[in-house]
């Protein structure tokens, strides 16, 4: 807890208000956390929000079954999803077609050539 006293802005929020060393930090309602996440990160490793998944991402198999019940979907082709960062899934649910992702224009990426490789490989499909 003295790391996270010493480098991360909230807990840091916590003695100013209390005007003394806290042991222990004050409990946050889970209502609240979307709303501190920026300042929930060491000052060395901020919080960015555009670099970073959702809490919750769900499974394969619910993206999968969503599909099937939409009809939108053939396991014979490939499914693409534009995201702002990458998943592990190749696949989608039991037998279901191959899954990839094409980097949003907003994702950060280190090699441009990441983002048009996967482009090609969309208009390929």
């Amino acid at each position: 807890m003295a790391r996270a006293f010493a480098a991360v802005p909230y807990y840091r929020e916590m003695w100013a208000e209390a005007g003394a060393r806290l042991d222990e930090p004050e409990a946050t309602p889970v209502t609240r956390l979307d709303t501190v996440l920026d300042r929930l990160y060491p000052l060395d490793a901020p919080y960015v929000r555009r670099r970073e998944e959702p809490v919750w991402v769900g499974e394969p198999a619910e993206l999968f079954e969503a599909l099937e019940l939409t009809g939108s979907h053939r396991r014979d082709l490939p499914l693409f999803e534009v995201r702002p960062s990458l998943l592990d899934w190749e696949r989608i649910g039991p037998g279901g077609g191959s899954y990839h992702v094409v980097l949003s224009a907003s994702a950060e990426v280190a090699d441009p050539g990441l983002r048009e490789g996967q482009l090609r490989a969309l208009r390929e499909a």
